[in-house]
This record gives C-alpha cells, sequence and structure tokens, in this order.
C-alpha cells in the first residue's frame, strides 16, 4: 500500500528528501516511499560519522542499496568565514553537482537527504 500512497520515481530525477526530525516513523509516506524507490540515496556526512540523514533512514534500506555518501571535506575544523573553508567546501560543493549529475545523465534516480526541509 505505501507503493501507492507514496508513489514512483522517475528516472534522471533528483529529489530533496527532509528526513527530520529524527526518526523514520516520522517521515511523510512520500518521503518514506522515495527512500525505498529511487536507484540511489544520497547523503551529506562529517568525516568519520555516518551521517545524521543516513542513520534516521536506516531502517528503510535495503541490503546493498546503492548510497553515495558525501563527505564533507571540512566542518567545523576550520572557521567558516577563512579563506580556506570556502575554498574546500566550494570545490566539495561542485564536486558534488558534479556527481550527481553523471548519475542523473546515466538514467538513475537519486534521493538527496536533508536532515531538515530539503529546499
Amino acid at each position: 500500500m505505501l507503493d501507492s500512497l507514496a508513489g514512483t520515481a522517475t528516472a534522471g530525477t533528483l529529489y530533496g528528501i527532509g528526513v527530520g526530525p529524527g526518526d523514520a516513523r516520522y517521515l511523510t509516506l512520500r518521503a518514506a516511499g522515495l527512500v525505498q524507490a529511487v536507484d540511489v540515496v544520497a547523503y551529506f556526512a562529517k568525516i568519520g560519522s555516518p551521517g545524521n540523514a543516513r542513520r534516521i533512514v536506516a531502517p528503510l534500506l535495503a541490503e546493498g542499496r546503492a548510497e553515495m555518501r558525501l563527505e564533507y571535506p571540512v566542518t567545523d575544523e576550520v572557521p567558516a568565514d577563512s579563506l580556506e573553508y570556502q575554498q574546500k567546501i566550494g570545490a566539495f560543493y561542485r564536486q558534488t553537482a558534479d556527481a550527481l549529475a553523471t548519475v542523473l545523465r546515466q538514467g538513475k534516480s537519486v534521493g538527496l537527504l536533508a536532515e531538515g526541509d530539503p529546499f
């Protein structure tokens, strides 16, 4: 029944999936359905961390699920207003956009997890 209520994922489409407030049981039907329907689940994570959004949806992910871990090069180790931070985070987001675009051009659907509102 979840499939019919939540809908399906369309090939070559990027979905922003909000997964707050921190428990898979509180996801909307559409968000839960997309997590299970997309070809690739993408999520951001701090170095050495599993990623909060990924942790939240873990109960919804089947074994062997295609995932794209997007690991921040810096978080709070360097002040956000420093040139080093700006350069590293800017390059990271450009590389992330390129990686996502490559997967989408292959005709795969991608669900990009966000801890709160994906917009």
